[in-house]
């Protein structure tokens, strides 16, 4: 009985210490073989911006900023491209686009590649109101263009939402870039 009963007391205690579970790193030999390096992280356009509260807090550029720890957290340099992604895209503008030339037509020199992300659906509510329970909701894509063979070489799509803690925005620009990011290989 006394044997049981440590078992039950010793168990958790252990479990507690012991270090949290890791995703292990993809490994894509296809992938190593393009030789990636440096990726230039530009601006994350919104394609749908849903607004349900007077005032919105900057989470394109909260998103980018844990897309770039995350790709440093995988091994990569990350250069970061200059500018500012408009929040209401015209139906011709540059920030849209999927083609390879035009996205790699503003490479940084010493950039292997370039990462662009788009939020797809976006959907927020009382995040500056004194709301009891505001809201993020946001869908995005992640495409990774090469610059030697100006091509796409990598895609990928995610979608958090957080309507239970005080503070969605901190929750949702960083546990996206992860989910996007998750595919990738790691350098």
């Amino acid at each position: 009985m006394r044997m049981r009963w440590l078992w039950m007391v010793l168990l958790p205690l252990v479990a507690a210490c012991a270090p949290p579970p890791t995703t292990a790193p993809v490994q894509d030999a296809a992938f190593a073989a393009q030789g990636i390096e440096t990726i230039a992280v530009q601006p994350v356009v919104v394609r749908d911006w849903t607004p349900r509260s007077f005032c919105e807090r900057d989470v394109e550029n909260r998103l980018r900023f844990h897309l770039t720890r995350t790709l440093e957290a995988k091994g990569y340099q990350v250069l970061r491209m200059e500018g500012v992604a408009p929040r209401y895209p015209g139906a011709a503008d540059d920030s849209l686009t999927e083609e390879p030339a035009a996205v790699l037509a503003q490479a940084p020199a010493g950039a292997d590649a370039v990462l662009r992300v788009w939020v797809d659906d976006y959907l927020s509510f009382g995040l500056c109101d004194a709301v009891r329970n505001p809201r993020l909701e946001l869908e995005a894509v992640a495409v990774l263009y090469s610059v030697s063979t100006r091509a796409e070489i990598w895609r990928n799509r995610a979608y958090v939402a957080d309507f239970t803690s005080s503070d969605p925005v901190l929750y949702v620009t960083h546990e996206l870039p992860r989910r996007l990011l998750l595919t990738l290989p790691d350098r």
